[in-house]
């Protein structure tokens, strides 16, 4: 779930995991889809109390 109080931008939150060449995907309750290695944002912004999932390469510490 997203934590946060205010809506942010996907790419800002997972702004680390792509420096990291980490993640592949992160998906919104839609089907909306976050593909960095497109450079496409179709989550737009990531609201408060919503279910996002995430695909990565290997393990990963994921803090926001």
């Amino acid at each position: 779930g997203y934590l946060r109080t205010e809506a942010y931008s996907a790419d800002v939150i997972f702004e680390s995991l792509v420096a990291n060449n980490l993640l592949v995907i992160a998906k919104d309750f839609n089907g909306s889809a976050y593909l960095p290695e497109y450079n496409f944002n179709g989550i737009g912004l990531m609201n408060p109390g919503q279910g996002y999932q995430i695909k990565t390469i290997g393990s990963v510490l994921f803090e926001y």
